[in-house]
C-alpha cells in the first residue's frame, strides 16, 4: 500500500484531515517526485519541488531506478502512477495558460502539496492566488516551504478551512477574494473524496462567487471504486453521460471533458507514437465554465 510509504500504520478514526495532515496529498507528492525522476523526457514528470515534502520513510525507495520501479509496479500500480503523471501535466497546462492571459485571480481548491505557484513564479504577473487547504495539511505546507527556503509569492494568499463545516465563499471573501474578477478554480484530486452534499457545497460556491466565464478544472470518478487510504474513502463518483447534466444544474458548461484514452494520447505518448504508461480508466479530467 502507498500509503505505508508516507508515515506509520494509520488508525483510521484519528487520521483524518481534520485532525492530521493528509496522507493523501503525502502519496500525490510522492508519485510527483517518482514522476519527476523517470527517465523518459517526453512524459517526464516536471514537480522538482514534491520531494521536499517527503518523510524520509519514504525517499528510502528513491534511491535508485530498480527501486523506483518496483515501487511503481507493486505499490503504487503503473495505472496511478501514469493517471497521476498525466494529470499533473494537465492541470500545469491551465495554470500556465491562466497565468499567461493574467487571470486576475486562481484558487486552488484542497491544494495539498500543490507547488504550480513556486515552480512557475517567475511568470506569475498580476495574478492573485489563494490556497484553500484543511489547516494541518497546509501549515505543515508552509513550515516546509520555509525551512527549505522555497520563496512563496508575495500574490499567495494561505487560506486554511474546514471543509466539513464551512462554506468557501466566505473564507475566500475573508481572504480578499475579489467576486467581481474572472477566477480560475483548480480542485485536483478532491472531488471524490467528498459526499455529494459537499460537492454541491463547492460547485455551488463557486458559482455563487465568480463571475460569468470563470473556469473551473478538476478530475472525477467514473464508478464506484475504493480507495488505497481508508482514512479517506472515495465517496463521489458520476457517469460520464450523466456529468454535462449534473454540471449543468449547477450553473457550469463544459469547455474540455478527457477520458482515459484521450487522457494518455495527450499525455503518456512517446515521440515514436508508442504509449509510454498506462492511466486509470475510471477518471477523466474536466475544464468548465461558469455560465450563470
Amino acid at each position: 500500500n502507498i500509503i505505508g510509504l508516507t508515515g506509520k500504520a494509520i488508525n483510521v478514526e484519528k487520521r483524518t484531515i481534520e485532525s492530521q495532515p493528509s496522507e493523501t496529498a503525502m502519496s500525490t507528492a510522492f508519485c510527483r517526485t517518482l514522476a519527476w525522476m523517470d527517465d523518459r523526457e517526453e512524459i517526464k514528470g516536471p514537480d522538482y519541488l514534491a520531494e521536499n515534502f517527503l518523510k524520509d520513510e519514504a525517499k528510502k525507495y528513491l534511491a535508485d531506478s530498480a527501486s523506483r520501479k518496483w515501487v511503481i509496479e507493486s505499490l503504487v500500480s503503473i495505472p496511478l502512477y501514469g493517471y497521476l503523471m498525466a494529470r499533473t501535466a494537465y492541470i500545469d497546462s491551465i495554470f500556465i495558460n491562466g497565468l499567461k492571459e493574467n487571470i486576475p485571480q486562481i484558487v486552488f481548491i484542497g491544494a495539498g502539496y500543490d507547488t504550480r505557484s513556486y515552480r512557475f513564479k517567475e511568470i506569475i504577473k498580476e495574478s492573485k492566488i489563494f490556497e484553500l487547504d484543511a489547516p494541518f495539511t497546509q501549515q505543515r505546507k508552509i513550515e516546509i516551504l520555509k525551512n527549505k527556503n522555497i520563496q512563496i509569492p508575495g500574490s499567495l494568499s494561505f487560506v486554511p478551512i474546514n471543509f466539513k463545516n464551512e462554506k468557501p465563499e466566505d473564507v475566500l471573501l475573508n481572504a480578499g477574494y475579489d467576486s467581481s474578477k474572472q477566477t480560475l478554480f483548480i480542485w485536483e484530486g478532491v472531488m471524490y473524496y467528498l459526499g455529494e452534499e459537499a460537492v454541491d457545497k463547492i460547485l455551488n460556491s463557486v458559482n455563487k462567487i465568480a463571475p460569468c466565464n470563470s473556469t473551473i478544472c478538476f478530475d472525477y470518478l467514473t464508478e464506484k471504486l475504493e480507495s488505497v487510504n481508508p482514512a479517506e474513502p472515495f465517496l463521489f463518483w458520476i457517469e460520464s453521460n450523466k456529468l454535462e447534466s449534473f454540471l449543468s444544474k449547477r450553473g457550469f458548461r463544459i469547455i474540455q471533458h478527457l477520458n482515459s484514452n484521450e487522457i494518455e494520447k495527450n499525455f503518456l505518448t512517446l515521440k515514436d507514437g508508442s504509449l509510454g504508461v498506462r492511466s486509470l480508466n475510471r477518471f477523466c479530467f474536466v475544464l468548465a465554465s461558469v455560465s450563470d
